[in-house]
């Protein structure tokens, strides 16, 4: 059986290759076809299309595997069986005494190994080009100035707004931060000229340097805010760092989630996710967490999918291998209409609460495919 086993999965891993590669190549074709201006304009800036074409579309790749690997996955199997039951050699396997479930091992250890490659790629890779994710083909430099919707910081209820954004420099121009109620000797609002996202640094926490402040007019004579311990508003009055038209406002919304709207954490590791979520002060905390634990529940559900189509292919009921196969379709449009179904529900914290939306889904299909597994063996 090891030389059986070698001869499927070595099947297998061709027809997904091709599978993969079709598909890359019909994602690619399509979404050109409405930014290919937009890249042979930045091609021409830059000096080279294919860069911009790698550039852009190899991140947006990775992307794409992250979300189709389990159904690319479970089309390579169910190939795999068509392709050996019409040669009849699943046929001259099982007149040995095979059993399905052991000419499927290979299929399911290789599936597996699909999913580990797809979770590697999710909190490796994908993290590292999260700017390029959120970039679009128009702006792929980032010079161009585009608007943005105001964003409330709930950790010191500033509500963050202005004119346009600046992506190549993290900049917002012509800030305008508006207080809730007058903070110290701060009345809102703060008006300045240019806000630079900053990371945190030893002088200061994560926020924005405010350049050329028109409001407030006496800023040198306003003192730093803090609360407690923590800074909220730094001034030029008592802050070294900071020059005379200066002040810098400490935020919790960083840069890439003013401009992508709250979308930007699908492209982060878990373990960032983590961190953000114990702060208890972010926007979209219920989609952040439904996230979270979509991911930790996602290997077993990508393997409960997989068994439930290649056990509906190898289901005695169904002779007619593509009769299975379409059946093997729909039951997968269904699981995924279950899964988003729920997700949504987890996302406004109201139906479901997020734990349970990312978890119903397994705790109702990983039943069906383990009764249809164990018809197998009668």
């Amino acid at each position: 059986m090891l030389i059986i086993d070698r001869y499927i999965t070595r099947l297998f891993f061709k027809i997904l290759l091709v599978a993969g590669a079709g598909m890359i190549g019909l994602y690619v074709v399509v979404d050109m076809v409405g930014k290919l201006d937009d890249l042979i304009a930045q091609g021409a800036s830059r000096g080279s299309l294919h860069t911009i074409l790698l550039e852009f579309y190899g991140a947006r790749i990775l992307m794409l595997f992250d979300n189709v690997s389990a159904p690319l996955a479970l089309i390579a199997a169910v190939s795999t069986l068509v392709w050996m039951r019409h040669r009849n050699e699943l046929t001259a396997i099982q007149s040995t005494g095979t059993g399905p479930l052991r000419v499927v091992k290979p299929l399911v250890f290789a599936a597996i190994g699909v999913s580990v490659l797809s979770v590697c790629s999710r909190e490796i890779l994908i993290p590292r080009f999260h700017d390029r994710l959120t970039r679009s083909a128009q702006n792929w430099d980032g010079m161009q100035q585009e608007p943005f919707r105001p964003h409330h910081d709930q950790s010191t209820d500033i509500l963050i707004g202005g004119r346009w954004t600046l992506r190549a420099h993290r900049q917002i121009v012509e800030p305008v931060f508006r207080l809730h109620q007058p903070i110290g000797q701060f009345h809102r609002p703060i008006v300045a000229r240019i806000a630079n996202w900053l990371p945190a640094s030893g002088d200061h926490p994560a926020g924005y340097l405010l350049e050329d402040v028109s409001k407030p007019r006496n800023l040198h004579e306003c003192d730093s805010v803090f609360r407690g311990r923590d800074p909220v508003i730094l001034s030029p009055s008592d802050t070294p760092w900071l020059t005379a038209n200066q002040c810098f406002v400490v935020s919790e919304v960083d840069f890439d989630r003013l401009t992508t709207a709250g979308s930007s954490f699908r492209f982060q590791s878990s373990q960032h996710l983590i961190r953000n979520l114990r702060t208890g002060r972010l926007d979209y905390r219920s989609v952040m967490r439904v996230t979270l634990h979509s991911r930790i529940v996602r290997p077993l559900l990508d393997l409960t999918l997989f068994l439930m189509g290649i056990a509906l292919v190898l289901s005695q009921r169904y002779q007619n291998v593509f009769a299975a196969a379409g059946l093997c379709a729909a039951v997968v449009v269904v699981f995924y209409a279950v899964t988003l179904a729920c997700h949504a529900m987890g996302n406004n914290g109201y139906l479901l609460s997020p734990v349970v939306a990312a978890w119903v889904p397994l705790l109702v299909f990983a039943p069906c495919a383990y009764s249809m597994m164990l018809a197998l063996r009668d």
